[in-house]
């Protein structure tokens, strides 16, 4: 009895260490990945052009800091030829969007704008246990991670 015991004490303390690791462990490539787009079609890491840096942005559009996004819009559209600009909204429909945003600048906007539906971005994302929006990844044209890049300031480095 002692023995299985041991055995699950030891199992419990192998998974929770495997769980801890998993939230803190940040990858350093682009994730497979698959949201909603606007249109309802699906948008994965395989839609993500190779050659050309992107920047995600995840946001939601009840965050008081994330309205700068609208901001950084005509930026956006400036950096566009070499950058891919992919907004990810904390939501389940268009609605919201309509409103967060100037549509107006939206316009003639070349980049994505995307629904995580189900709240999967910070898994998958590797975003850890803590995070405040809106966050910022950035990746080279190779996609893998540029890890200076954490804020919308921090855009001006790409």
């Amino acid at each position: 009895m002692k023995k299985i015991a041991k055995a699950i004490v030891l199992v419990l303390i192998v998974c929770i260490g495997y769980f801890a690791f998993d939230r803190c462990y940040v990858s350093n490539e682009l994730p497979s990945f698959e949201y909603a787009m606007t249109n309802n079609a699906s948008f994965t890491n395989d839609n993500v052009p190779y050659g050309k840096k992107t920047v995600f942005i995840y946001f939601t559009t009840d965050c008081p800091d994330c309205k700068a996004i609208n901001n950084y819009l005509d930026y956006f559209k400036s950096i566009s030829d070499h950058v891919t600009i992919v907004l990810v909204a904390k939501e389940t429909t268009t609605k919201n969007l309509i409103e967060f945003f100037d549509i107006r600048e939206l316009s003639d906007f070349k980049g994505y704008i995307l629904l995580d539906q189900y709240d999967d971005f910070p898994s998958d994302f590797d975003l850890g246990i803590s995070y405040s929006f809106p966050v910022l990844k950035a990746y080279d044209e190779n996609q893998c991670l540029i890890p200076s890049i954490r804020s919308l300031g921090d855009l001006s480095k790409i």
